[in-house]
């Protein structure tokens, strides 16, 4: 969990896709405006807007960095439908705006990936088993992941990379259970990727899955990585230390009221043993 040194940068909420980019509090004086935009993969209002992918994009000194959520169409059968998903999403993003593209080669290119230093793609994508899944073995089932498949044809994340899955499916679970559903094949169903520009400046170093969380149907997956900044660079106007004062105000309030919530999980920095922690969370 986030402590007192954190703060929220952005949050954007468009239908059921919400993206909240926290940072340290000591950075924020340099980073530039963030930029966002959304693409749905569905006709309707776009506060029932349920499938599509939004971006926040912005740059932290030197290095520009974009950020997807994307929630793509579900069921087994529709495999194709989520690589078009995924394809209508990448081109049709209109970032970034103010901030420069770093590399000049990529003018004329419409992914919009290959537009910044480093693009972290993550969310519901629901790649689903491309047969039954009959026993829960990861480095066996892994094999009939429709993504892992599609990625290895090259027809999507294009010069993307992915941490090994070590751990269990995440979807579908009984909620607050830790048991599959009998309804629905278990699938890898949430994904974090990341792209970078030049590969020597990403290196990835945790990769996992929180089974202690199990008030949905699916566990969350997280990601740590290590990534290089550039110097900064002044053609990009800065957002003048500008963040969401109220959620940290209110966290401040609820930290010296003696505010507790139970205890969580938490992996050591060593990654070899589980410890437990307390901290706010603002919902």
């Amino acid at each position: 969990m986030l402590g007192s040194e954190y703060v929220l940068y952005n949050n954007y909420c468009i239908g059921m896709l919400y993206q909240l980019i926290f940072i340290r509090r000591e950075l924020i004086w340099y980073c530039s405006e963030a930029e966002m935009d959304f693409k749905s993969v569905r006709f309707g209002p776009k506060e029932y807007k349920t499938k599509g992918g939004q971006a926040t994009c912005f740059q932290l000194f030197g290095t520009t960095f974009l950020f997807v959520n994307s929630h793509l169409t579900p069921h087994v059968k529709n495999n194709e439908k989520r690589l078009q998903d995924y394809n209508v999403i990448s081109s049709s993003l209109n970032l970034p705006n103010k901030i420069k593209n770093r590399s000049p080669y990529n003018l004329g290119n419409h992914n919009v990936t290959s537009k910044f230093d480093h693009t972290i793609w993550a969310g519901d994508l629901n790649f689903r088993m491309d047969k039954d899944v009959h026993e829960l073995h990861t480095k066996t089932i892994i094999r009939k992941d429709q993504l892992l498949k599609a990625i290895k044809k090259k027809k999507i994340f294009h010069k993307f990379i992915e941490g090994e899955i070590t751990f269990k499916p995440t979807y579908k679970y009984k909620i607050n259970t830790k048991d599959f559903c009998e309804d629905r094949a278990p699938a890898f169903t949430d994904r974090i990727l990341i792209r970078s520009m030049e590969k020597k400046n990403s290196e990835i170093i945790l990769y996992k899955s929180v089974s202690s969380v199990n008030s949905s149907d699916h566990q969350p997956v997280f990601a740590i990585y290590d990534i290089k900044i550039y110097p900064g660079r002044d053609e990009v106007p800065m957002n003048g230390g500008k963040f969401e004062h109220n959620v940290w105000i209110e966290a401040m309030k609820r930290r010296a009221s003696g505010y507790n919530e139970p205890s969580r999980k938490a992996v050591s920095e060593n990654h070899n043993k589980v410890i437990y922690s307390q901290a706010c969370s603002i919902q």
